[in-house]
């Protein structure tokens, strides 16, 4: 004959540890989900990020080659136009410090991204 001992007030507690348990569980994972979901946006704006700076170097490349060639451009914004670079955009700025010094500044700007 089986035993019953109907003085147990515990039935169902198994099922209700279970579901408390998998609702923590459940709820801890949910920052890790989210950081998954949101790995992908990271990624691609970190490449349009290295892309931005790679177009802002050839706009560098580009103004330095020409004040190689004729130093006085230093003086004429105009001889450094703003200009498209391989699907992303570039401003260039030269700053002339002495006679002989001049900086060169450069925003790249790929799809919505920029770096100097």
């Amino acid at each position: 004959m089986p035993n019953h001992n109907h003085n147990r007030p515990q039935h169902g507690s198994a099922l209700l540890t279970v579901m408390v348990v998998m609702g923590v569980v459940g709820f801890a994972m949910l920052p890790m989900v989210w950081l998954a979901l949101q790995q992908p946006q990271s990624v691609r704006v970190s490449c349009n990020r290295m892309r931005a700076k790679a177009i802002a170097e050839a706009g560098i490349s580009l103004a330095f080659q020409k004040l190689s060639t004729n130093f006085d451009l230093r003086n004429d914004p105009s001889a450094f136009p703003s200009a498209t670079y391989a699907g992303g955009s570039y401003t260039t700025t030269v700053t002339s410090l002495t006679s002989t010094t001049a900086t060169i500044a450069c925003v790249g700007v790929y799809q919505g991204v920029a770096a100097q």
